[in-house]
């Protein structure tokens, strides 16, 4: 999700169905900045039978202009809505919940099986001829052609 201004962020609600604990991480990226995690939360919902809603408070200075939600664990997780409670800064105007929207997965997913062929027996580790850098080495300006 993406704003052109610069947002506050305050509570995310999630309605998700999981099977086990799972973390929600929250990534935002600030002006001249790159994307830096700004909050980390464990939750789980496998006691419940069915999609639950779950609500985290952010700490007052998650603030962002593009803005990541990931969800990660060793579990599965379902997740069918996701609103986040944020204002813009700069700006005179109002707390408010925006729905993310959620791509729904089809029923028949399944993980691909990857064409990776195992490890052999005799198998051990290598070590790489590396050579030094001679003290006398220096930097050397390459031509770059520029682009038109």
């Amino acid at each position: 999700m993406g704003f052109e201004s610069l947002w506050l962020y305050r509570e995310i609600e999630l309605l998700v169905d999981t099977s086990g604990p799972m973390t929600l991480t929250l990534l935002t990226e600030l002006p001249w900045q790159k994307m830096q995690l700004r909050y980390s939360v464990p939750f789980d919902t496998a006691s419940s039978t069915e999609r639950v809603p779950v609500k985290i408070r952010l700490p007052g200075d998650v603030k962002g202009k593009l803005t990541q939600l990931r969800i990660d664990g060793p579990n599965q997780a379902r997740l069918y809505g996701v609103r986040v409670f944020a204002k813009p800064l700069g700006i005179e105007s109002a707390w408010r919940w925006y729905v993310i929207p959620v791509v729904e997965t089809p029923e028949g997913y399944a993980a691909a099986p990857l064409p990776i062929l195992p490890t052999p027996e005799g198998w051990s580790a290598m070590k790489l001829p590396l050579i030094e850098t001679p003290l006398e080495a220096s930097w050397l300006d390459l031509p770059v052609d520029a682009i038109e």
